[in-house]
């Protein structure tokens, strides 16, 4: 049987990454709903490093070692990449029908934060959120997740290049 492409294995096992972050998201939108979801949420976050190692590592195992850094490294790019296709997808479908308020009432939460601790920041910040809210301006829900995909695809880029060195760069386990 020949071995799957990088491409096709990151797009098998990014619906793995795309739950992951998905779950990330949802944590996150809701905490305002339910305050433990963010502690939930962070602690998820923090751990993604070595849920992409993981994967890295095992692919690199189920290979027998074959794959360079080079290769795990686009795994995870590619993990990143189907992740959030199916990730942004979802949350453009929560932002714009399950919770449509959500950006406004996180604009109303911070303007509210700003003008009750107005030392954190100059009154400009405020003036141009309040601005912002009453003109309606602010961002769309795919504003949002246009914006959610580039960030978390070039962080986990990055991720995914420290996590390869660390999957590709011990021993292979000893089959008995």
């Amino acid at each position: 049987m020949a071995e799957k492409s990088v491409f096709k294995r990151g797009a098998e096992k990014g619906v793995l990454m795309g739950c992951w972050l998905t779950i990330i998201a949802l944590m996150t939108v809701y905490t305002d709903l339910v305050p433990i979801l963010s502690v939930l949420a962070l602690t998820m976050i923090v751990i993604t490093p070595v849920f992409v190692y993981k994967i890295q590592r095992r692919d690199y195992v189920t290979l027998g070692g074959a794959p360079q850094h080079a290769e795990e490294w686009m795994l995870g790019i590619l993990l990143f990449l189907f992740g959030l296709l199916i990730s942004s997808l979802v949350m453009y479908c929560v932002l714009t029908w399950l919770r449509p308020d959500y950006i406004q009432s996180q604009a109303k939460l911070l303007i509210d934060t700003l003008t009750t601790t107005p030392e954190l920041f100059d009154d400009s910040v405020r003036e141009v959120l309040v601005k912002a809210v009453d003109e309606d301006v602010l961002p769309t829900p795919i504003d949002v997740v246009y914006n959610m995909f580039w960030f978390v695809g070039f962080i986990g880029a990055i991720m995914s290049a420290l996590t390869a060195i660390f999957a590709v760069n011990k021993r292979l386990p000893n089959k008995r």
